[in-house]
């Protein structure tokens, strides 16, 4: 049946600026679907005629009630999941706690769960039961008697610390489809995602303990917003919150009583797409369980030792994920991705360096001729020296290595060129060994029609053992699905391929670093097109690779596979020869023309070494100043003008004219420099007196038009610092004059957040280039990574008088393969650079340099951590330094930039509107809504059910706020879950819509296929002129596969190294396709709670399956659905 559209004629006069109206306008019309949007509200400049539309069809409103916060755990989805009972009478079994399984024989849990309210210890654990109180899952179920209960030794009833304790069993587990270990959470840092705690407590505060394994969604809170949210009894915690204890919430879930002892964990893959739980806490104590309430864990990274001795069994992840016979749960998107092909070890050989080594597996190579293979430049130039040997296998005969060439623009820290050729003394046995071959195309292959592999080494699956103590690996294939990705700088030398992954595996899976990327054909043969580089991300990250197979790459290759007389020749074994010393150091060309690279030095130790050659820097500038005790680049590159813009060398002016520079700072704003406390005096006891910016060659007049000379006017000591001491190392620099912003010189910004960036850093420098050598006079960059603070440990030895209280959470280490900060680098910066919104590529400095080891190969620095820092630098300098004010108030000249997909933006139809709970209250930005018709907005259902109760009014980017009369939340929509979080909220007032045009929904069913990319809104600072962000969803679908499947989610890969507090995603806020002046605005979705950040994947509710159930509201004007009213 056909039916017209009703104009109502209602006139209502229509004020200037007036946005809200209290009757309808004149212009008022009221649809039958959401079919009509374009035409009724079209834009001033677009004329449409309005179309003849069938009448909406009517959805379901079944709604089921659910638990407080939580949901029913299915059987198999918690293996590990121990009930710990206490036997009443015998029909009678109370479980009050929960634990873990971590061995067959011993459960993880909390120690105050080692006794009832009557002080009785509990006396059996269940396994493989999801209903307590049925007989659904028996079949599969185990019950077995407590041997013993084992506390921490260091736990006290009366205090909240050390509460974790082990339940040993009198006999071990049988594993079976319901019934598996745990892995233990071994990182000091908790993981971002969504974690799940189980546990059969009380489904709300004051009620009873629920006979169904429940589960609940919750993300991990920073310790200050826990200390202010759970109250602290100066008793029980008189040390407060402690870093062996972490804190989870949620605004609608939480663990409640019954639950303490159990898991809260989360979960990661192997290459077979395994799923295996991690426990990264357990359930220690909290708030009373309503919403909004907050729990607190016990940390069990903080535990690992005690439990491992304990249990006398390794809990690590060489370990652990090889333990998977008992049928574990499967992600669909990950499992096809791993393989083991045995076809692929007759092309790839393995490196040793001596002839008894049995690890094949530190460095791969791959087979291209009977006596040629090609691996990393990288793996060859170690500290070890070049390979000696290559064999196939652990056990299998090896060819020892004849010459050795290094690709002659590799140079040693940079990941361009990383390439080498081996020619072994022996032939390969074609009956045993396949060559692969090399790409043959001339141009860059689409990697889109092909499917690539990489060697990987991971856990071998082991069969049942009742002690698993032994790591054993196998070698393995990983296909690389994924988009492309940009890795490296905009050089000409880059040759980087990136493969975007991001696959959370178990720790444990290694890479084949120097191995091949390889496509297997048709006839069973490998092509190989590159070799894994060391910038690879990990089994589960971005797969980098340097090219084998543009024109130079091969030509290069060819070259020595067939004359072997091209360029620098490294090494040479099982030769007699001697080195020309004082002679040339050259490259041959195609036209016979040589190009000298330096001479012979005497360094140089025989044929079998490196080959030294003099360095001009060495030779002209080893007078810029000797060692004087700082610490700080070896093994580093030359940095470029502009690229550091904030670096600062601090000097001392001798008595004749000289300028020593023994120091290095940043510069964090006009007038101050940031470095370390003991760069305040150099060896004589003298302060230094000035500072030079925006100079990248000390020794040269190269840079001296950029650079400026600027004076010292106080020094300003960390007030706790102690030249007897190794801590607070930390000192400010206020100018005589303020600095000018250039090309060459801008300031950086302080990092703010507790935890490092993960990732490489950066460290600059004019610091030595190698223990006890003469000082840079160029500026120097090393990459380096954060190591945890065990292997800190390891690496350094603590002196007690100087660090009595050892390494501190205000001091961190960092080491790189082959590099590291050195003597004259005290004081300068360690940092990231990463992108603001619009991309901006902004520095931030996390650390100074402090102290380290003598910078050898693998040596390790120690640095001041700028975040513990920032509120007395801030107090100092009187200048506020955080995220906001730095990015807006460092306008630089010269500052790279890139396109990426996180920008700025307007909203011409100004329908997205914020939501209040009180008229009172200022706009904020914790929820967004969209006008999808003259009374009627689109929001997130979780933004609607929040412990606040729903929101009173919405507001307009305007200030102009209109009440909230009624308020409809999606019927299949479930408190904690990310599916159907829709809600229509109704507003009492009309909107104008020539002031606030509503959107148009998107009906993928009638409409097609998206037009274009999704615009996901988001909002950045305030003081911009547009505030609203689009982050543009250009990298496809497909990312967490298992989370969105069948639902009306939908995710797109979204990885932009953006910097903190910039940008923030809009909760229910439209996503849209676009917003171009006079077009009409189509909405897809909204933006769902799951997108974390405008720098990570991005989640979005589709609106296309809730356009019969928004219309049935809308256009049936029907009352069912109403959930709240005013």
């Amino acid at each position: 049946m056909l039916t017209h559209l009703t104009v109502v004629l209602t006139l209502a006069s229509i004020a200037l600026g007036q946005h809200f109206l209290e009757q309808p306008p004149i212009n008022y019309t009221e649809g039958n679907s959401f079919n009509d949007c374009k035409e009724r509200f079209v834009t001033s400049n677009s004329h449409r005629k309005s179309k003849i539309i069938p009448n909406a069809i009517g959805v379901s409103t079944n709604i089921s009630s659910y638990a407080f916060g939580g949901f029913r755990a299915y059987r198999t989805e918690f293996q590990h999941m121990a009930a710990i009972g206490w036997t009443r009478s015998e029909t009678w079994i109370e479980y009050l706690c929960g634990g873990s399984l971590i061995t067959w024989k011993f459960a993880l849990t909390a120690a105050h769960c080692s006794q009832d309210i009557n002080s009785l210890p509990p006396d059996t654990v269940r396994l493989g039961d999801t209903h307590l109180d049925s007989t659904e899952d028996d079949e599969s179920a185990q019950q077995i008697p407590i041997a013993r209960f084992i506390k921490h030794p260091q736990y006290r009833m009366s205090r909240s610390y050390y509460d974790i304790g082990l339940v040993e069993l009198e006999k071990n587990v049988i594993p079976n489809s319901a019934i598996c270990v745990a892995c233990v959470w071994r990182e000091p840092g908790v993981p971002e995602d969504l974690m799940d705690a189980v546990g059969f407590g009380a489904l709300g505060f004051g009620e009873k303990l629920s006979p169904t394994l429940q589960k609940v969604k919750l993300q991990a809170l920073d310790a200050t917003i826990c200390a202010d949210r759970v109250p602290i009894n100066r008793r029980q915690m008189p040390e407060g919150l402690r870093d062996d204890q972490l804190c989870a919430h949620s605004e609608t879930m939480d663990t409640c009583e019954g639950d303490s002892g159990g898991p809260l964990q989360t979960h990661r893959y192997n290459m077979f797409g395994n799923v295996f739980p991690l426990v990264v806490g357990v359930v220690a104590f909290g708030t009373p369980c309503a919403e909004g309430s907050t729990g607190v864990y016990t940390r069990v990274s903080s535990y690992l030792d005690w439990i491992e001795k304990e249990v006398n069994q390794s809990l690590s992840y060489e370990v652990c994920p090889g333990l998977n016979f008992c049928k574990r749960r499967e992600s669909f998107s990950i499992f096809q991705d791993g393989t083991i092909d045995p076809k692929w070890t007759k092309s790839r050989v393995g490196l040793l360096w001596k002839e008894a080594d049995t690890d094949i597996y530190q460095c791969g190579r791959v087979l291209i001729d009977y006596n040629f293979v090609i691996t990393s430049a990288d793996c060859v130039t170690s500290s070890k020296g070049p390979p000696r040997y290559v064999a196939s296998s652990s056990n299998s005969d090896r060819a020892a290595i004849e010459e050795v060439f290094v690709h002659p623009r590799f140079i040693k820290g940079r990941p361009y060129n990383d390439i080498a050729i081996i020619k072994t003394q022996k032939y390969a046995n074609l009956d045993e060994m396949y060559p692969a071959c090399l790409w043959p195309e001339q141009k860059r292959f689409d990697r889109r029609d092909f499917l690539l592999l990489v060697g990987v080494l991971a856990p071998s699956i082991q069969s049942y053992e009742e002690s698993f103590n032994i790591s054993t690996k196998s070698f393995g294939q990983y296909f690389l699905r994924g988009d492309d990705c940009h890795v490296g700088e905009n050089v000409a030398d880059n040759d980087l391929n990136c493969i975007r992954k991001s696959a959370k595996l178990v720790p444990g899976c290694q890479l084949d670093y120097g191995g091949p990327v390889m496509l297997e054909n048709f006839d069973e043969q490998f092509t190989a097109h590159g070799i894994v580089s060391r910038m690879s991300q990990g089994c589960g990250g971005n797969i980098i690779f340097t090219r084998a197979s543009i024109p130079q790459m091969r030509s290069y290759v060819e070259e020595f596979n067939i004359s072997v007389k091209s360029s620098v020749q490294y090494y040479v074994h099982g030769k007699d020869c001697s080195v020309d010393y004082g002679g040339p150091v050259m490259t041959k060309y195609y036209d016979e023309q040589f190009k000298v690279h330096g001479i012979v030095s005497r360094l140089t130790q025989g044929c079998g070494s490196n080959v030294i050659f003099t360095n001009c820097a060495k030779r002209f500038y080893s007078d810029v100043g000797d060692y004087t005790g700082f610490y700080g680049a070896f093994g580093g590159f030359r940095a470029l003008r502009g690229e550091f813009q904030h670096m600062v060398a601090i000097g001392w002016t001798r008595a004749s004219g000289k300028i020593d520079y023994l120091c290095g700072g940043t510069l964090i704003s006009k007038q101050f420099v940031l470095t370390a406390a003991h760069c305040a005096w150099d060896g004589d006891n003298l302060r230094p007196d000035t500072v030079r910016l925006g100079d990248t060659d000390l020794g040269s007049t190269e840079d001296d038009e950029f650079a400026q000379q600027i004076a010292i006017a106080r020094l300003i000591v960390h007030p706790s610092y102690r030249a007897s001491r190794k801590y607070f190392d930390m000192a400010l620099i206020e100018l005589a004059e303020q600095a000018n912003f250039t090309e060459a010189v801008c300031s950086a910004c302080l990092w703010q957040e507790k935890h490092l960036p993960t990732g490489s850093m950066d460290a600059v420098g004019f610091g030595a280039t190698g223990f006890g050598e003469s000082l840079s006079p160029t500026l120097q960059r090393v990459v380096l990574k954060h190591l945890e603070r065990d292997e800190c440990d390891n690496r350094i030895a603590v002196n007690k008088r100087q660090m009595p209280d050892g390494f501190r959470a205000d001091q961190f280490c960092a080491a790189g393969s082959g590099m590291d900060t050195c003597e004259g680098d005290s004081g300068g910066p360690i940092g990231v650079k990463l992108f603001n919104v619009g991309g901006a590529l902004i520095p931030l400095v996390t650390g100074v340099v402090s102290f380290g080891t003598p910078c050898t190969a693998g040596s390790t620095g120690v640095y001041s951590k700028v975040s513990e820092y920032v509120e007395w630098i801030q107090r100092t300098t009187n200048l506020s330094l955080g995220y906001r004010d730095c990015t807006l108030e460092s306008f630089c000249v010269g500052r790279p930039k890139e396109t990426i997909n996180v920008a700025y933006n307007t909203f011409y139809t100004k329908s997205r509107f914020g939501l209040l709970w009180k008229e009172s209250d200022s706009p904020s930005n914790d929820c967004g809504a969209t006008l999808i018709d003259y009374q009627y907005l689109l929001t997130a259902a979780s933004c609607v059910k929040t412990s606040k109760g729903h929101p009173k009014f919405v507001i307009s980017e305007s200030g102009e706020r209109a009440a909230i009369s009624d308020v409809y939340v999606s019927p299949s929509y479930r408190a904690g879950r990310p599916e159907s979080d829709l809600a229509l909220l109704k507003i009492a007032k009309y909107a104008n819509h020539q002031v606030y045009r509503p959107v148009c929904l998107w009906d993928r069913q009638s409409d097609g296929e998206w037009k274009s990319k999704p615009e996901f809104f988001a909002y950045g600072l305030e003081d911009q002129f547009d505030k609203f962000v689009f982050v543009t969803a250009r990298n496809g679908t497909g990312c967490d596969e298992e989370l969105v499947r069948g639902t009306d989610l939908q995710c797109f890969h979204n990885e932009v190294p953006l910097m903190p507090g910039v940008c923030w995603m809009d909760h229910g806020g439209p996503i849209i396709d676009q917003s171009v002046w006079g077009e009409p605005v189509n909405m897809y979705g909204i933006v769902s709670p799951l997108s974390r950040s405008c720098g990570s994947n991005l989640f979005m509710v589709d609106v296309t399956p809730h356009i019969p159930w928004i219309e049935a509201i809308v256009v049936g004007k029907r009352d069912q659905f109403l959930v709240f009213s005013d």
